[in-house]
């Protein structure tokens, strides 16, 4: 089971991301035929028979092969099936259906666990939420009035406006988007093929 509950990357049918499944309900959808499999190399796309390859070298794999060159497959008595990590949908043009919870843990993903103050990136359980319009000014807790803050920028800010504690901010504070947060949360870790779709958008 646990090859098939890897995730794969899906773009609409304008080739923008718009959410993440898993390797099982991506065969299944491209099996149904309302999204097509992706060569991120090549931006090939296939359908479900196109996909699969004959065990046997000699039946000849066509241009697929290149689409397996992370070694990993799915196998079936009589083929191969090259895992999947991009499919794009034939229908659906909308965008993303994540809900971006607001929580502390999504705040510091969108900030890259710094202050953004000071820049700097101590350890996470070091960095706090500051308000920039405080609280006792009328602030609420949202996505753009909170940022992660060290301890001393925090402790230097207390109840002023940036202005006021001559500090200032590296960006302003806003709601960030799903693909944003998943740049962040993976890292180094996310697969070069979403990378070509995610990081164009999100460039660092």
């Amino acid at each position: 089971m646990g090859i098939l509950q890897d995730n794969v990357l899906v773009l609409n049918r304008s080739w923008q991301p718009v959410s993440v499944t898993t390797v099982r309900h991506a065969v299944v959808q491209v099996y149904l035929e309302s999204a097509r499999f992706v060569d991120a190399e090549s931006f090939d796309t296939f359908a479900f028979d196109e996909w699969i390859m004959p065990k046997d070298p000699e039946g000849g794999a066509g241009d697929l092969e290149a689409a397996g060159k992370n070694g990993r497959f799915i196998h079936g008595c009589a083929w191969r099936m090259p895992v999947p990590e991009v499919i794009v949908l034939s229908r659906h043009n909308g965008n993303s259906g994540f809900p971006i919870r607001f929580t502390r843990r999504n705040l510091l993903l969108r900030d890259h666990y710094t202050c953004q103050y000071c820049g700097s990136q101590p350890p996470p359980s070091e960095l706090t939420l500051d308000h920039v319009v405080p609280r006792s000014r009328g602030g609420v807790s949202s996505w753009d009035n909170l940022v992660v803050a060290c301890r001393r920028c925090n402790l230097r800010k207390e109840d002023l406006t940036p202005e006021e504690a001559r500090l200032k901010l590296l960006r302003s504070p806003r709601q960030p988007r799903w693909e944003e947060l998943q740049l962040s949360r993976m890292g180094d870790h996310l697969p070069a093929s979403w990378r070509i779709f995610l990081a164009r958008r999100f460039r660092r």
